[in-house]
């Protein structure tokens, strides 16, 4: 999925930026959460998990490492195609650099994988839909599942219902593991020679979150961490632990770690798109600040802090 943008702006890749974050996300996950996740997914004697705007997978990659006493199904939920076709493509990669024998089967808007080997049997789902404004029978063919995750996802739903429908996809006791949910705070350094333009165009981007809507109701925009962290009670959900998992992603003697500098320029990208969308902001001036920051990230000299949380939860009966 490519989006269009003006000729100053490149237009974004979102599968290439979901990889290029991969390992910035991974080391930002909220270490105590991801080991409690861990150990209760590996506890499950046959475990059922669906994540949630899966992308590429990167969730799902990440849980194909861990142990499992029985066979396991895993489900990936997208409503991009793109995405979830490069999705098959590295879990099948990552399955079979692991000694399993792979079986493939494609339908419309579904890739079903099969794998066997080396003691393991598990199955992996990716089914293109959108979790609030799907096919009741496409949801309910999910089944009901044991762990659900949602990876930088939970800001595009509406709170209270976005809960409700994750709630009818767990059984009673089941786990919501809910990552890198935004809150509010993006820091760009060292200071831009402008700060006060920067300060308003940073508040711009958090306005276009805060004004999403999806059927009318208001998302959990800029501010999802907070929301959903004090909501998931009164949802029917018992918060087993909550806590940060920042970006931070900065350079080391002038280099970027892989994928990094590809990552700012997309985080850029998509914050000066919000820019050109908000009435607030004069466009000469954004150009600029957006070329400043480009190169910047050239020379190796641009940092980011991006304040997140992570949500561990079950389901209460």
């Amino acid at each position: 999925m490519r989006t269009v943008a003006e000729d100053w702006l490149p237009a974004l890749d979102f599968p290439a930026y979901l990889e290029s974050k991969r390992a910035i996300d991974a080391a930002s996950l909220n270490p105590a959460l991801f080991d409690n996740f861990r150990a209760w997914y590996e506890a499950e004697p046959a475990p059922r998990l669906l994540d949630l705007g899966t992308g590429t997978g990167a969730m799902l990659r990440r849980v194909l490492e861990f142990r499992t006493a029985g066979a396991a199904l895993l489900s990936g939920l997208d409503s991009d195609p793109m995405s979830l076709e490069s999705a098959a493509v590295r879990i099948r990669s990552q399955l079979e650099s692991a000694g399993l024998q792979v079986r493939v089967r494609r339908a419309p808007g579904r890739w079903e994988l099969e794998a066997e080997g080396r003691g393991r049997s598990l199955g992996v789902r990716l089914v293109r839909g959108d979790l609030l404004d799907a096919d009741p029978a496409m949801l309910s063919g999910l089944g009901s599942h044991d762990l659900v995750t949602a990876h930088a996802f939970l800001d595009l739903l509406p709170v209270e219902r976005g809960l409700r429908t994750i709630r009818s996809l767990l059984r009673p006791g089941g786990l919501l593991y809910a990552t890198l949910n935004y809150d509010g705070l993006t820091v760009l350094l060292p200071a831009d020679s402008d700060e006060l333009f920067e300060r308003s165009l940073l508040a711009a981007y958090d306005q276009s979150m805060e004004a999403r809507r999806l059927d009318g109701e208001p998302t959990a925009g800029a501010f999802s961490g907070r929301r959903f962290y004090g909501a998931l009670g009164p949802a029917g959900f018992e918060v087993l632990g909550a806590g940060s998992s920042d970006w931070n992603v900065f350079p080391a003697k002038g280099r970027y770690a892989e994928g990094n500098a590809l990552f700012l320029k997309s985080l850029l990208g998509m914050i000066a798109a919000e820019g050109q969308r908000s009435n607030s902001i004069e466009p000469a001036a954004l150009r600029a600040w957006y070329r400043r920051r480009v190169t910047e990230v050239d020379a190796g000299r641009l940092g980011l802090v991006v304040h997140q949380l992570d949500l561990l939860a079950c389901r209460k009966d």
